[in-house]
């Protein structure tokens, strides 16, 4: 399957909109819409690259998915909550580290899950400041 049955494949299956995979490539919504119906003239590699990759964490993150998983409250999660809260409430900013697997980003899941005011934006490395910026415009509905 090339790219673009890929994206076709991912945008059906997902029920994204070319708008909310030009912000996760970086790349314009008619620079989207134009490869889609095969009338793009730039540099289709570069547009294909972009959109492989996208799709390939995209799938990775399907696949992460799949795996039910629940929030336990340990004594670490309590401190993470604590922490999360006190920098919410503050408006600062705060670090939470350890190894994989700590339950770092299930505490950050549920305080969102229980605080209307929060937001989660699970970045991955191929976001660019841009991109990133663009994603949280879009969860405080931001233009």
């Amino acid at each position: 399957m090339n790219v673009k049955d890929k994206l076709i494949h991912l945008l059906v299956g997902t029920g994204y909109t070319q708008k909310k995979v030009a912000t996760k490539t970086g790349l314009s919504t008619a620079v989207i819409s134009q490869y889609l119906k095969g009338v793009y003239n730039g540099n289709i590699s570069n547009v294909e690259a972009a959109l492989a990759d996208f799709i390939s964490r995209e799938e990775e993150r399907a696949r992460r998915r799949e795996v039910k998983k629940s929030f336990v409250q340990t004594r670490l999660a309590g401190l993470a909550l604590g922490l999360i809260s006190n920098t919410h409430m503050d408006s600062d900013i705060g670090v939470i580290y350890g190894p994989a697997g700590m339950g770092k980003t299930m505490a950050l899941k549920r305080y969102v899950a229980t605080n209307k005011g929060a937001i989660l934006i699970e970045a991955d490395p191929g976001y660019t400041a841009k991109v990133l910026l663009q994603e949280l415009c879009a969860r405080l509905g931001v233009k």
